[in-house]
């Protein structure tokens, strides 16, 4: 069986209009944690709003904004038609150049866009008149297909646009393989493709190696769960525990993945909705956050669960970088002269957490001693880990 958690977050607008509780219309629901929506403790249908004034007030100004970066977008020179021909291709990102480097846009012409929105619509017209087809790529949603379509129409343009909505280019991936030259090529014979071979290896994180940092860390956190025996649900921001799933012996020590800065705040909401019910927290919520991601977005969890002292470990990853994107610095160590290095304990310190411990992978023994304490701590926990 999957265990799976998901969290609900509505208005309170919404709550109050469509949820009544003496029509008992939920009683066919049957929630994983939560057997019942959780009142909001206060007056939340005006302090919750779809919308601020300020927005429509302001959206004139961002529209007259929009249309002077236009004329800026159509002049820079960043933004290049090379080639020529009676075909055309759009193409943005990584795959303009990987057209150019594979020789695959020989006798068409490419217009390789750098901005893609706001959409530099003359050069674009200009580019589209003298073409007879044009074939438009673009990695992920077909965003710049569809501005380029309706460019189109709205000028009364009538040019067949190729790409992803209507079979030329992969739709779904990354570009990998063949996947430009078949799309290339079913645009030059103006034959759709719709099935693109499978790729060859699908993209997934590696596993870790044996004396990885982190994986040592996991394996140390799996016994420690295993001595308190406590209920654990791991969450971790997007990043290295990412590798987890695909590691022999500690692939089960992920439960739920993040987009970035939301680990802390999906194990708050989670607990909070047990408190609020008066019911026992069923789980021990156990968080995996890197150093990098500490100052960039994971602190408004962080704050909420120290204010709320919420029982949890929180497991802080010192990488000394932001280690799954390329190492790149950040405030947590030394830059440069002119940028001062912040200290992380120190903060964490300031903000009078509960429990804070600082261990390294180097010391396995007291790393498993003070992960024992932290999943023993009644309040929010912090491991400081360090894994250099």
């Amino acid at each position: 069986m999957l265990r799976l958690p998901f969290f609900i977050r509505t208005t309170g607008r919404s709550l109050t209009e469509t949820f009544k509780p003496e029509a008992n219309d939920l009683k066919n629901v049957n929630l994983p944690f939560v057997k019942d929506f959780v009142d909001i403790p206060f007056d939340a249908k005006n302090k919750w709003l779809s919308i601020f004034g300020s927005v429509e007030e302001d959206r004139e100004d961002l529209a007259k904004k929009q249309n002077e970066l236009k004329k800026w977008f159509n002049k820079l020179e960043v933004n290049i038609i090379k080639g020529s021909g009676n075909l055309g291709v759009i193409a943005s990102g990584f795959p303009a150049t990987q057209l150019e480097n594979e020789n695959l846009v020989n006798n068409m012409s490419l217009l390789k866009l750098l901005t893609v929105y706001p959409l530099p619509e003359e050069l674009i017209l200009n580019f589209l008149k003298d073409k007879e087809r044009v074939l438009v790529i673009d990695q992920g949603e077909p965003l710049l297909e569809m501005l380029t379509r309706d460019l189109a129409h709205r000028h009364g343009l009538n040019k067949q646009i190729a790409g992803k909505l209507n079979g030329y280019v992969r739709s779904i991936g990354e570009f990998r393989d063949d996947d430009l030259k078949i799309a290339i090529n079913a645009f030059k014979n103006n034959t759709p493709v719709y099935n693109f071979p499978r790729h060859k290896q699908i993209a997934k994180a590696p596993a870790f190696k044996e004396d990885d940092g982190f994986r040592i860390l996991v394996e140390c956190v799996r016994d420690a769960v295993k001595e308190t025996g406590c209920r654990p649900l791991y969450c971790s921001d997007a990043g290295q525990a990412s590798r987890i799933p695909e590691t022999p012996e500690i692939e089960n020590l992920l439960h739920m993945e993040t987009t970035m800065g939301c680990a802390i705040s999906y194990l708050a909401g989670g607990i909070e909705a047990y408190k609020r019910r008066g019911e026992d927290i069923p789980f021990k919520g156990i968080a995996y956050i890197g150093d990098s991601d500490f100052f960039h977005s994971a602190f408004p969890g962080i704050c909420e669960a120290v204010a709320k002292d919420l029982p949890m470990l929180m497991l802080l990853v010192d990488n000394q970088g932001a280690v799954s994107t390329g190492k790149q610095a950040h405030f947590g160590m030394k830059i440069n002269n002119q940028i001062k290095q912040l200290s992380i304990k120190k903060i964490l310190q300031a903000l009078d957490v509960s429990s804070l411990e600082e261990a390294s992978i180097v010391d396995k023994k007291d790393l498993a001693l003070k992960l024992v304490k932290g999943l023993k701590h009644n309040g929010f926990a912090v491991l400081i880990v360090h894994t250099e």
